[in-house]
């Protein structure tokens, strides 16, 4: 398995651990934003990053030709747009 495969899946399973923990707080009810998920969405942002940049010097240009490039592009750029602005529009999930 290529480098830029097993750094894909290494983010992929960093993500799910992000998702994991913040289900685990809205069951529980504690909301609150716990650095471990940062830290892990962060790891998973830097993981995509390394992705994209080796998937780029493998086909030797922009990696947006083919549907898994795309996705993969769409889903960091998810995560960048949330580290720039996702926290000061934070919405709460609490109860009134």
């Amino acid at each position: 398995m290529p480098l830029s495969q097993l750094l894909l899946v290494a983010a992929t399973f960093t993500f799910a651990g992000a998702v994991v923990q913040a289900l685990l707080a809205l069951k529980s009810g504690a909301w609150k934003e716990r650095r471990a998920r940062v830290v892990l969405m962060g790891l998973g942002f830097a993981l995509q990053t390394g992705f994209i940049y080796l998937r780029g010097q493998e086909v030797g240009q922009c990696p947006m030709k083919s549907l898994p490039d795309i996705l993969v592009f769409i889903a960091w750029s998810i995560v960048l747009l949330y580290f720039l602005v996702g926290r000061a529009f934070r919405l709460s999930l609490r109860r009134p």
